[in-house]
């Protein structure tokens, strides 16, 4: 692997006296970099083993990398410039985001951060003049973006670069086709879309499986040892969402977005810190030696995802073909029909993407959104708070499900991956929630179902699934919004909806006594 951009000033230090090297073998193995990628950057992001082609590029751009590093000043002085090192470190960056892609390995979206971040911290392409076109310019921030997204460096390296797109954009018009122009322009505005969608309320946790917010595997509750389970677990996974005017970036929607990365493991412990994935430091400055290993050992491998984009009935069924093997199918599924059909405004859906896919991977955050709270009030204790009692109401569902008799053995399996395990709690607390929900209460259309069916002990009409979601919706002083039973049996649901709404301080503020219709929205279009 190519050499991280800190350790530049060490090699570049005592490169003048190369010995028997000339400067002629960098600009050959240049040439030769140069057709390799060429030849890799259209593969499809497709298949579990690295093509040939592709270990040769990167091969070749570790060995420049290391070259400039230790000839830099004799490559300086035979015509080297600033925005060709500038071109190969964001080479590297394009081929770890491509290996990312194929593998699902998320350290190798941080080595693909350190690269694209030197080249746009020590501004190797503003002497680049006509050498580098404002379009491949644009390209590179733009690449940029998607993995500071997916990484969630959102406090400052997500809004530099919205912003240095904009700029570059307006500041070449004249350079620009019409049609060109307007492409990129459509770029920016998508971006500005997406940037909203994903807002910082949605990100106050990350949407990967955090031993921070969700229980370690080793912790969660298992099935009887009596019960006959083969130990599944998700290894592949074909994500795709399509609906009008759809939340996205590139050719990643909202949704898919937010479900690749809710399939995914958020490094932790020592290895977190050690190879700079604290959200507070986005200067990569603390990144390791690339030599070592970049797999995180306290965590299963990431399952491999396929993203298609708008695809054909045809083309969704062709990475399923052949791989078929007669098992039970389990299903997760949005509402059949959308929440406008009742009189409410689908145009949220637009906005902020699917609610159904929302719930399945920021559940607290939708729920928010149900009962009209926007959560520009909730700070990070209040939040922290909320997350912890939506996690009791999950577990207790989730030890309901392993301790069940009548479990379909389909979903036994489900839940020996923590990975789908979570999306089928969160499922639960998304189905309670809208039969509860009184502007949706009876109300089948509006309804996420499941198949095989779950036990009853989890429906939403059973005592435990009313408190679990009475238990959220009080914290939030919102438990008038929904038809709970009145068993006498509960705590006293008004006592303790006052005593956490004085105690939540701002994430109360200016909360609806009851929701208005017009800011409730379901998608009938399921990522999952």
């Amino acid at each position: 692997m190519a050499a991280s951009p800190q350790q530049q000033g060490q090699g570049g230090q005592g490169g003048s006296g190369g010995g028997g090297w000339f400067p002629e073998q960098f600009w050959s193995l240049l040439d030769k970099a140069d057709r390799r990628f060429a030849r890799v950057r259209d593969l499809p992001p497709l298949g579990r083993q690295e093509p040939d082609a592709f270990a040769k590029a990167f091969r070749a751009y570790t060995q420049l990398w290391r070259m400039q590093q230790e000839h830099r000043h004799r490559l300086l002085d035979a015509g080297l410039r600033r925005w060709q090192v500038g071109e190969i470190a964001a080479r590297i960056a394009h081929l770890y985001y491509a290996q990312y892609q194929r593998t699902a390995d998320t350290a190798l979206l941080s080595e693909a951060f350190v690269f694209y971040h030197a080249v746009l911290d020590r501004a190797y392409f503003l002497d680049a003049d006509h050498h580098l076109t404002p379009a491949k310019h644009l390209r590179f921030l733009a690449r940029f973006l998607l993995v500071a997204l997916l990484l969630a460096r959102r406090a400052h390296t997500v809004p530099r670069l919205a912003a240095d797109i904009r700029a570059l954009l307006e500041d070449s018009k004249k350079s620009f086709q019409e049609a060109e122009y307007k492409e990129w322009k459509h770029v920016v505005q998508e971006i500005l879309r997406f940037l909203r969608a994903d807002s910082p309320f949605m990100n106050m946790r990350p949407l990967r499986y955090s031993y921070a917010f969700d229980l370690p595997p080793d912790k969660l509750p298992t099935v009887q040892a009596t019960v006959k389970k083969r130990g599944l677990v998700l290894s592949d996974a074909i994500l795709c969402s399509y609906y009008p005017n759809e939340v996205k970036f590139t050719d990643l929607s909202i949704d898919v977005f937010r479900m690749l990365q809710c399939l995914e493991w958020e490094p932790c412990g020592s290895f977190a810190l050690n190879n700079g994935y604290s959200v507070h430091d986005e200067s990569g400055q603390n990144q390791p030696n690339l030599l070592k290993d970049l797999r995180d050992a306290a965590l299963p491998p990431n399952p491999l995802k396929t993203i298609l984009h708008r695809p054909s009935g045809t083309h969704f069924l062709t990475s399923i073909h052949g791989i078929e093997r007669g098992e039970t199918a389990a299903m997760l599924l949005s509402p059949s029909s959308r929440s406008a059909a009742a009189g409410f405004s689908g145009d949220s859906t637009r906005h902020t993407g699917s609610q159904f896919t929302m719930f399945l991977t920021a559940p607290l955050q939708a729920f928010c959104l149900l009962i009209s709270n926007s959560g520009t009030d909730i700070n990070r204790d209040a939040y922290n708070k909320a997350e912890e009692l939506l996690s009791l109401s999950l577990n207790d569902w989730g030890t309901t499900l392993v301790s069940s008799s009548s479990l379909h053995p389909v979903w036994v399996e489900v839940l020996g991956d923590p990975l789908l395990r979570r999306l089928l709690l969160r499922f639960i607390f998304c189905r309670a929630t809208h039969s509860l929900f009184k502007p949706t209460r009876g109300k089948a259309e509006f309804l996420p179902t499941c198949m095989p069916p779950l036990p009853e002990s989890v429906d939403a009409e059973s005592m435990l699934s009313q408190s679990c979601v009475m238990r959220v919706a009080s914290y939030f002083g919102a438990a008038s919004q929904f038809a709970f039973a009145e068993i006498t049996t509960w705590p006293d649901a008004d006592g303790e909806e006052a005593g956490v709404t004085r105690s939540s301080g701002s994430a109360n503020r200016g909360m609806p006594e009851t929701a208005r219709d017009s800011d409730i929205s379901y998608s009938s279009t399921s990522s999952f």
